[in-house]
């Protein structure tokens, strides 16, 4: 595992102090996308919000059905990230 992949795990714990000590998963794909992502924009992202227990998801006014909310398998299907110094329309550039 790089130490990329890593902090990308790392960021992506629920916040909420009864989940700080249980281990975060990602899915895969997701992971991949994201360096694909970084690899592509030349920079890295900072992960403003990764998995959520369902407590914390209602808390924050997040959807019942969040794919923040880790599945059966504990795996968290969504993050959301910024990336400082790229505007909103440039990810359609990056496309191919």
């Amino acid at each position: 595992m790089t130490k990329r992949t890593e902090e990308i795990i790392a960021a992506s714990k629920c916040p909420c102090p009864k989940c700080q000590d249980k281990e975060a998963k990602i899915d895969g794909n997701l992971l991949l996308g994201l360096l694909v992502l970084e690899s592509k924009i030349g920079r890295t992202t900072t992960i403003t919000s990764g998995g959520r227990c369902p407590e914390y998801n209602k808390s924050i006014g997040g959807y019942i059905s969040s794919p923040h909310i880790p599945d059966e398998f504990g795996v968290t299907r969504a993050l959301d990230i910024q990336a400082y110094g790229i505007k909103p329309k440039q990810p359609k550039e990056l496309k191919g």
